[in-house]
C-alpha cells in the first residue's frame, strides 16, 4: 500500500511539473506584435464580452468580477465602453469592436487541479474581399455559420493575449487577477499604439 501511494504521488508530481512547464511556456503567448498594435490606432470605443465560465469549477459571480475589473482598467486607459451586444439594426451584428474574454478550464486526469486557459481578443469589423463561410464555433454573437459574401463585414481578432495557469478548485478566485493581467497587456499595447 505504501509503495502504491508513493508511485501515485510520484506520478502526480510528474504530471504537475509537466503542466507547470506547459503553463509557463504559454503564459506570455498571444498576438501582440507591431502589426497587431497597428490595428489599435485610433480605437476609441469597445464593447466588453466575458464568456460564461463553467459553473462546475467557478463561483457564481466570477464573470461579473472579471467584467468589473476589466471595465475599471479600460476606463482608466481612456477607452469608451459601449453596451455589449449593441447591434447594427440592418445586419443584427455588433456595430463596434469588442474585447472578448474567454476562460477554458480543463480538468487534469486523476488530479484535483485544472489547466485554465484565459484569452483576451480584440474583435474588430473587417470588410471581406472574397466570399467565405463564417466558421465561428465559439463566437458570442448570433450570426455564426452563415456564408459571407465579398464586401460584407465580419469580426476578426486583430489583437490577442492569452495565458495558461494551473489552478486548484480553491484557487479559482484568482481568475479575475489572471484576466486583469491580460487587460493590462491590452492597455499597454493600446497606449503604445495611440501615444503620438
Amino acid at each position: 500500500m505504501v509503495a502504491k501511494t508513493t508511485q501515485v504521488n510520484a506520478l502526480r508530481s510528474v504530471i504537475l511539473a509537466a503542466c507547470a512547464v506547459l503553463a509557463a511556456a504559454h503564459s506570455a503567448s498571444g498576438q501582440d506584435t507591431p502589426n497587431s498594435r497597428w490595428t489599435l490606432m485610433g480605437l476609441e470605443e469597445v464593447a466588453l464580452f466575458v464568456s460564461p465560465i463553467d459553473p462546475a469549477v467557478s463561483y457564481d459571480w466570477a464573470v461579473d468580477e472579471v467584467e468589473f475589473q476589466a471595465t475599471v482598467k479600460l476606463r482608466e486607459a481612456g477607452l469608451w465602453l459601449v453596451e455589449r451586444g449593441v447591434d447594427d439594426p440592418a445586419t443584427g451584428r455588433p456595430s463596434s469592436a469588442f474585447l472578448w474574454i474567454t476562460v477554458v478550464p480543463e480538468a487534469l486526469p486523476g488530479q484535483p487541479d485544472y489547466s485554465v486557459n484565459v484569452t483576451l481578443r480584440l474583435m474588430q469589423p473587417v470588410r471581406l474581399t472574397r466570399d467565405v463561410m463564417d466558421m465561428c464555433g465559439r463566437r458570442p454573437y448570433r450570426y455564426c455559420d452563415q456564408a459571407l459574401s465579398a464586401g460584407e463585414t465580419a469580426f476578426v481578432a486583430t489583437w490577442s493575449a492569452e495565458t495558461t495557469r494551473l489552478l486548484g478548485l480553491l484557487e479559482f478566485h484568482e481568475l479575475s487577477e489572471v484576466a486583469t493581467s491580460l487587460v493590462d497587456r491590452f492597455v499597454v499595447a493600446y497606449r503604445a499604439a495611440n501615444s503620438t
